[in-house]
């Protein structure tokens, strides 16, 4: 019998760390006691993080435009998800109590992008080949394997092509193959790296 696929469409960009995966309803999770004040504390950090990541970004954000979807309270953990209403970028993330204080951990940012057509560079199907700079895999088989995999609970070793140039639409695939295997879809963005990741995992 085939497997069945779970996809996971999960947008990033290049050298940002992401992660998480949070709950669909706003609620304070498993906080125990956080109460109002607690969550309120979560959302005004999350909200800080969110504007700090992306201030030399060219989409960078401004607090009154982050707006908080849901929340969720794990003892000295938390998850939150929120959306901008001034670029359209959803975002997710992970914060940690630290004294009194929240502390963002990572995040994970989805940007809403035109359809990237396929590759038009010369390269013949081959992700090294063609026009643009030749650069190694190694970064994105580490943002797979720790900012997609590990917070879905995964488990593998990632082997992506070794190179590839960067260039709009040169995209390419990366195996990874451990207790569930799994095939990732990276779609670079521009040329300038800014990769879009989809994890294919195999139930």
């Amino acid at each position: 019998m085939p497997h069945a696929r779970t996809m996971l469409a999960l947008a990033i960009a290049a050298a940002l760390a992401i992660s998480a995966c949070g709950e669909d309803e706003k609620s304070g999770g498993g906080g125990g006691g956080g109460g109002g004040d607690e969550q309120a504390a979560v959302e005004q950090a999350a909200t800080a993080y969110i504007v700090e990541q992306g201030a030399d970004d060219d989409d960078s954000e401004q607090p009154d435009s982050v707006q908080v979807d849901s929340v969720d309270v794990d003892g000295d953990n938390a998850e939150v998800k929120a959306s901008s209403s001034a670029t359209g970028n959803k975002y997710e993330v992970t914060l940690a109590k630290s004294g009194e204080d929240w502390i963002g951990q990572s995040l994970f940012k989805d940007v809403p992008s035109e359809p990237v057509e396929e590759d038009s560079g010369g390269g013949g199907g081959d992700p090294s080949s063609g026009a643009g700079e030749l650069r190694s895999t190694d970064d994105a088989e580490k943002q797979i394997e720790t900012s997609l995999l590990k917070p879905l609970g995964l488990e593998g070793t990632v082997e992506c092509p070794p190179e590839v140039r960067l260039r709009r639409g040169n995209n390419f695939e990366c195996k990874v193959t451990g207790d569930q295997n799994a095939t990732v879809t990276v779609t670079q963005k521009d040329d300038k790296g800014s990769l879009n990741y989809k994890v294919n995992v195999e139930r």
